[in-house]
Formats: structure tokens, C-alpha cells, sequence
């Protein structure tokens, strides 16, 4: 019974993938309908297990819980002092499904669940460090310490944010620029490179 409830959430999971506009409420409903007629399924613990391919597999039910608790993601398993985070809605600008693994954070404080924010990838935010509004920090970037992360910006590649910084706006830091201090980049500024901000930046490209 186990092996066919894992073959109907693949199932699910590849329709999901193709929906235009992607409603968890109604994803969630056709599960549980779908477990309902198969004799049930009950969640495990851990969240996420082997399944018979031997591919991690996250139990839905967790998600649709979390999900309606007005949750974006779940605190899925340590790594290294850190939580690795699992959606619990989509993100459709980043093209983000319910299920997909998130990058690493120290506690939910680090992440808000409201908008459309998110970190990816191996991406690091702890301390105080906080990323909100629809700001995306995904790659290897880090942000830490007291720093702040927020607007339409991005943080990526091996990029670090820290201190007392800010980055907000629709602003964009990444390589292996450093933001740091009490800097605040904003506006449309690119910060790269080999940069190291510890400045206000409003516009233009810092490259070094």
C-alpha cells in the first residue's frame, strides 16, 4: 500500500509541475482524496525519508499542515547547526514547488513566511540576520550577523552580507562582493566582484 501511495504523490507531484496557476488548497485536496481511497497513509518521523527509488521524499501531509498554518516552509534537518528549509507553497517568479528543498537558515526569524522572499541553494542566513519582503539570497551567498535583506533584491553566488548592512530596493550583490558595516545598497545598484561595500550605494555597478 505504501509503494502505490508514493507512485500517486509522484504522480501529483509531476501534475503540480504543469499547472498554470497553482493552487496548494486545491493540490492538498486531491492527495488527501486520493489517500482516502487507497486506505490512508501516515507520516513518519522524519519529514522526509527514502522512497522505494531511493529518492528523498517529503510526506505531504506535513506541508499541508504547516501550509494552512499560514507557513511558506518547514525546518526539514540539521546540517551543520543550520536548517535546511522545504517549501510549503509555490513561488511562482522563481518557479518554486511545494516540496523543493530551500538553502539553510539558524531559526524562522532568519526567513519570513509572508511574501515571496526565499533562499535557495546553499545559501546561509543566521544570526539576526533577516530576508523578507520578495528578496531571493540562493547559491553559496551568506547573510549574517544583523543584516537585513529585503525589497526585489537579490543576493547570490558566493556573495556575503553582514554587519549592520542593508540591501534593499531592486538591488543585486553577488560574486564574492562583501556588504558590510553600516552600508545600505539599494535602488538598481549591482555590487560584484571582488567588492567590499561598507558604504551607501543608490545606483551604478561596484566592481571592486
Amino acid at each position: 500500500m505504501m509503494n502505490r501511495n508514493v507512485k500517486i504523490a509522484k504522480q501529483l507531484v509531476k501534475l503540480a509541475k504543469n499547472l498554470v496557476a497553482f493552487d496548494p488548497d486545491d493540490f492538498f485536496d486531491e492527495f488527501d482524496e486520493k489517500i482516502r481511497n487507497t486506505g490512508g497513509i501516515h507520516r513518519p518521523d522524519p519529514v522526509i525519508t527514502k522512497d522505494v527509488y531511493g529518492e528523498e521524499t517529503v510526506y505531504w501531509d506535513y506541508l499541508q499542515e504547516a501550509y494552512r498554518k499560514g507557513k511558506k516552509y518547514v525546518l526539514l534537518r540539521k546540517e551543520n547547526g543550520l536548517w535546511r528549509i522545504v517549501a510549503c507553497r509555490p513561488i511562482s517568479n522563481i518557479s518554486l514547488r511545494v516540496g523543493s528543498l530551500g538553502g539553510l537558515i539558524e531559526s524562522e526569524k532568519n526567513l519570513s513566511h509572508d511574501g515571496d522572499c526565499w533562499i535557495g541553494g546553499d545559501a546561509k542566513v543566521y544570526g539576526d540576520a533577516e530576508v523578507y519582503g520578495n528578496a531571493i539570497v540562493y547559491g553559496d551567498a551568506q547573510v549574517y550577523g544583523n543584516a537585513k535583506v529585503y525589497g526585489y533584491t537579490g543576493v547570490f553566488d558566493d556573495a556575503q552580507v553582514y554587519g549592520d548592512a542593508e540591501v534593499y530596493g531592486k538591488a543585486w550583490v553577488y560574486g564574492n562582493a562583501e556588504v558590510y558595516g553600516k552600508a545600505h545598497v539599494f535602488g538598481n545598484a549591482r555590487v560584484y566582484g571582488k567588492a567590499r561595500v561598507d558604504y551607501e550605494v543608490s545606483e551604478g555597478r561596484v566592481t571592486e
